[in-house]
């Protein structure tokens, strides 16, 4: 499985940087759907690092809940975040006649996935151990990660839906809606944001 999943995450980095042919190198089939999802479990380390490092964050800025309590909600919402898109887009591309591409589609993004799982736990090792008086630039460093992974999306996104750019620029566009506002949404549900 390290081998497969290894092999995936370097297809979905030629990807991002153009190299279209590495959807060829991919598992694009109803076996290589399913076993994307494995990347969710080879994402569990990166993630179960940033639960617990935000968790910690939140009890100190007075979230209710002891650590464990709070890195079982933040697993609930990231899972909820993962999956969403897949249901959107088993839902959205059918209409628009593009069934075909659903499989491909989904396996680049789960790989991705967790390819920025673990960008997203490079960077908060860095918050964790910068100095106090840094940690004000890591805001600005999270929202530099963000975009680059929307950016990384979009890659991905053209890659899988070679004939269909338009379509592709539109999901993402549509996706980010959603995910902001769901995620604030669960955020406030699960008791993830602090009190003001």
């Amino acid at each position: 499985m390290i081998d497969y999943a290894f092999h995936h995450c370097g297809c979905v980095v030629r990807l991002v940087r153009g190299d279209v042919s590495a959807m060829s190198d991919m598992d694009i089939t109803t076996d290589g759907f399913w076993r994307s999802f494995k990347a969710i479990i080879l994402s569990i380390p990166a993630m179960f690092f940033t639960w617990v490092i935000f968790g910690q964050d939140l009890i100190t800025e007075g979230v209710i809940g002891d650590i464990g309590d709070l890195i079982v909600r933040q697993a609930i919402v990231d899972l909820i975040l993962w999956v969403t898109p897949v249901a959107l887009l088993a839902l959205a591309l059918p209409p628009l006649g593009l069934s075909q591409n659903y499989i491909g589609l989904i396996i680049v993004r789960n790989w991705l996935s967790a390819v920025i799982t673990y960008l997203i736990a490079g960077v908060v090792l860095l918050y964790m151990l910068a100095p106090a008086e840094a940690a004000g630039l890591f805001g600005m460093l999270f929202l530099g990660v963000l975009l680059v992974s929307i950016w990384m999306f979009l890659r991905v996104t053209l890659a899988a839906l070679p004939q269909n750019h338009g379509i592709a620029y539109g999901a993402i566009v549509v996706e980010v809606i959603v995910i902001f506002t769901l995620a604030d949404l669960l955020t406030g549900f699960f008791g993830l944001a602090p009190a003001i």
